[in-house]
């Protein structure tokens, strides 16, 4: 046996509900599209001139870039952050399939039909 150390966790995922595995996959999916476009995006900056990015809304290219970049970063960091809980959240379900598939809303329960004390 090893040594390390165990801890536990508990996340949130805010303003985000799931009925199905399905839907977790699919959002950790979507994340990942979303990192390898902004991926390419930096991709892009880095092999570029200012003046192959230049536009007409942007007075000073290099604010512009600047801005564009942080952002790009920050868009990165927050999916990565989410992909990062997502996985964890379907290893949970994979895990602990008895409390993920016996909520009311993937049995089609009615609220009469689950439990007298159901909230």
């Amino acid at each position: 046996m090893g040594w390390g150390t165990n801890f536990n966790i508990d996340i949130y995922l805010n303003r985000q509900i799931f009925s199905s595995k399905y839907e977790v996959e699919d959002k950790i999916l979507e994340l990942t599209k979303n990192i390898e476009d902004n991926k390419s995006k930096l991709k892009m900056y880095a092999s570029s001139t200012p003046n192959d990015i230049k536009s007409d809304d942007c007075d000073n290219i290099i604010d512009c870039i600047s801005y564009d970049i942080d952002f790009i970063f920050n868009s990165i960091e927050e999916d990565l952050k989410n992909l990062f809980q997502l996985r964890l959240y379907s290893e949970y379900i994979e895990e602990h399939p008895i409390i993920s598939k016996n909520t009311p809303k993937e049995t089609n329960f009615t609220k009469e039909e689950f439990s007298d004390d159901w909230t």
